[in-house]
């Protein structure tokens, strides 16, 4: 999150609308941290305007029509994860809103390749096999009474990868 919110205000961007999930999850949680401490790092004051929902599309349809009634309007938006992005584009396309010179859009999780969306978003693709083996392997070595006791965290790399669903911002 910190990364993608990082590469939007490099590229000028200083109104930014982040769509997200519940609350009390704690991706969500996580994720509006990170792009929080992005501004804050960045020198900026003003924090996004953080909607919060259902990891769904039709949270992000729903908040992006809210998003482009905004005064002033965000030039970017931050979705949480891909269910939300693809809302989000949805309502963007009916408003007649183009991808990216009228609004940039930046998603936390990669889309497979075979889904046709264009502009294809810029992201934040997690090591989704990666995960899912060092998963795997902590719970059978738990069951085999090998593995750690107690809480352990893994931290592993996202990469950024951008595409052309992001760009610097019109000018009004």
């Amino acid at each position: 999150a910190y990364k993608l919110i990082e590469h939007l205000i490099t590229l000028g961007h200083r109104n930014i609308a982040i769509i997200t999930g519940r609350q009390g999850i704690s991706t969500a949680y996580e994720r509006v941290e990170g792009a929080l401490q992005a501004f804050k790092d960045a020198g900026l004051s003003q924090n996004p305007q953080t909607y919060w929902g259902d990891y769904n599309q039709d949270t992000g349809y729903t908040y992006t029509k809210q998003i482009l009634e905004a005064t002033p309007r965000p030039t970017a938006i931050f979705a949480t994860n891909n269910f939300l992005a693809i809302g989000a584009m949805r309502a963007l396309r009916e408003s007649r809103v183009r991808v990216p010179k009228d609004m940039s859009i930046v998603v936390f999780d990669d889309l497979p390749t075979a889904i046709t969306i264009d502009p294809f978003f810029t992201v934040a693709a997690q090591p989704a096999y990666e995960m899912g083996k060092q998963s795997a392997d902590l719970l059978l070595a738990r069951l085999m009474g090998e593995g750690p006791k107690g809480y352990q965290e893994i931290v592993l790399p996202v990469e950024i990868i951008v595409r052309k669903s992001s760009v610097k911002p019109s000018l009004p």
